[in-house]
């Protein structure tokens, strides 16, 4: 089964949570700001009047495109944030089938609903 191999990292020091939620904040915030650059690049870009007919501005805006998910595909990879309630301030499950962090509330409320629904195999 699935759900055998999960892993769970759970922080019960007051302490370490928050020292864990502030690195999963600032790791954030600087993803976001950085993305926040590129993507002011590429509104600068698609202000040109030959964007459309400029095939050199329109692969500038590709490659920046390309970047903002270089970013962003990590960070949604990563134990950060929950893919579902999108909190960071969780501990969070790890299940190696689906390669997805889950905070634990939402990882049990999916692993119910497959399993109440005959598809454990599907639980996250």
């Amino acid at each position: 089964m699935a759900f055998k191999n999960k892993k769970t990292i759970l922080i019960k020091d007051p302490q370490l949570r928050k020292i864990r939620n502030n690195f999963r904040r600032l790791i954030k915030i600087a993803c976001r700001v950085e993305q926040d650059r590129i993507h002011d690049k590429d509104s600068e870009l698609r202000e040109n009047v030959n964007y459309y007919d400029d095939l050199d501005i329109r692969r500038q805006a590709k490659e920046l495109n390309e970047q903002i998910w270089t970013i962003e595909q990590p960070l949604r990879d990563s134990i950060l944030e929950c893919p579902v309630c999108f909190k960071s301030d969780k501990d969070m499950t790890y299940n190696p089938v689906r390669k997805v962090w889950y905070c634990t509330d939402c990882y049990e409320k999916l692993r119910k609903g497959n399993i109440e629904r005959g598809t454990p195999e599907e639980s996250p």
